[in-house]
């Protein structure tokens, strides 16, 4: 016997054997929850959050970010576009980046 997917031994004999006596040998296998986000066991994110669930995990994007968990992108809030009588500076219109207005001379 064995632990499922998701669990893992935490005592016990994974292999018994019927004795003469017509016991087992051994100690019954004992398997507890594997916690895949506290031993990096898991395929979130960098830009996630990891969740145990009882013998699995999901992966949420964090505050900005969007896709599946396992994939998680920056939100983009598009090209601010021009303003009357000045310009910006920046390129990157994604969460948390900035873009810098200055007014024209004049």
């Amino acid at each position: 016997a064995r632990c499922v997917l998701g669990f893992k031994q935490v005592r016990g004999n994974s292999t018994r054997q019927c004795i003469a006596s017509g016991e087992w040998s051994g100690v019954e296998l004992q398997c507890a929850d594997l916690n895949e986000c506290k031993t990096s066991s898991h395929y979130c994110s960098v830009h996630a959050l990891c969740t145990n669930v009882h013998g699995a995990h999901s992966c949420s994007c964090l505050r900005g970010y969007s896709g599946n968990g396992t994939a998680c992108t920056p939100i983009s809030c598009g090209d601010p576009g021009p303003i009357a009588y000045g310009s910006y500076k920046g390129k990157n219109f994604t969460y948390s980046a900035s873009v810098v207005y200055q007014c024209r001379q004049g």
